[in-house]
């Protein structure tokens, strides 16, 4: 009965986990975008190599250099679940602020004019635009949401294999 407890330990660990990360890298994606469409050439281009680099290496690339990493610069006593927090959060930023960012250009640019057209005006139009826009994102939200539920499983089972083989290993 003690391995059902520890894994129903690691599950809440994992739905912990998942929701840290959404409620942290919903806003800061949104944040992101916002870097990423800025008029300040230099703030554009930076936030636009850092989605790239994030979004084309691999999670556990990235869970390696931010848990080794701090360690080999110098820093220590840094929690290992933070940086697994940290890694995550970045990940899944970088790819929500790539889905805002096409649901925002896909507002066609003459909305605002036919807003005006049928009276609708100011902070109703904003939000209507808005609102076609989270729609268009919605969708490929979800999707991300599953593909990175899938990446933790096969984290997850990556490391369980690895253990598995360290202790045949060992003996």
């Amino acid at each position: 009965m003690n391995a059902w407890v520890q894994l129903f330990e690691g599950f809440k660990t994992n739905c912990w986990l998942f929701a840290v990360t959404l409620l942290l890298s919903l806003p800061l994606g949104l944040i992101m975008t916002m870097f990423t469409m800025s008029k300040f050439k230099p703030l554009q281009w930076f936030m636009k190599v850092f989605v790239w680099i994030i979004r084309g290496t691999p999670l556990m690339l990235q869970l390696i250099v931010f848990g080794l990493g701090p360690g080999l610069l110098g820093i220590r006593g840094m929690n290992m679940f933070v940086a697994v927090i940290i890694a995550f959060v970045l990940n899944y930023a970088c790819y929500f602020a790539e889905i805002y960012r096409g649901g925002i250009q896909s507002v066609p640019v003459g909305q605002e004019e036919a807003g005006l057209v049928l009276g609708v005006w100011g902070t109703t139009a904003v939000i209507g635009i808005i609102t076609c826009a989270l729609s268009v994102g919605a969708v490929y939200i979800g999707k991300a949401m599953g593909m990175k539920l899938a990446d933790k499983a096969e984290i997850l089972g990556g490391v369980v294999l690895l253990a598995i083989g360290i202790k045949i290993l060992l003996g």
